[in-house]
């Protein structure tokens, strides 16, 4: 569980809580069970620099109450199972049917679960709290 990286440090302060690559690009990375919860901003970066050639995600929960809940830069990206509480960029218009979306601003094209019932739930700050405790 990752929440509010940095967030008691003097040296650095607040910090991304997941952060995947570099000067090259990673390779072959898998994600499952994650939950990352940010308060203050963009919770995780997967991909920053050169990005990430195969990534897999599954069962994973990313939030972030004023920022975005993941950005993803990856060339085959296949998630599963992903619940995503905020914003998300890098997606692009790949079907992503099998992970759930909270947030209006979710990535245009990208269909998320429950689309057609009572749509997609916007969640608040405290929201958020709640369903990691």
């Amino acid at each position: 569980m990752n929440f509010n990286n940095g967030a008691m440090s003097k040296r650095t302060g607040h910090t991304r809580n997941i952060l995947i690559g570099g000067g090259r690009k990673a390779e072959n990375i898998t994600l499952i069970e994650n939950v990352s919860y940010y308060s203050r901003g963009d919770s995780s970066i997967l991909g920053y620099g050169r990005g990430i050639g195969k990534l897999s995600m599954t069962g994973n929960y990313f939030a972030s109450s004023q920022g975005m809940a993941a950005e993803i830069k990856a060339d085959s990206p296949a998630l599963s199972g992903n619940t995503f509480v905020g914003r998300v960029a890098g997606l692009g218009t790949v079907d992503h049917t099998d992970n759930t979306f909270h947030d209006s601003q979710r990535p245009s094209g990208v269909v998320a679960r429950g689309e057609g019932d009572s749509g997609v739930a916007i969640c608040d700050d405290s929201t958020i709290r709640r369903r990691l405790i």
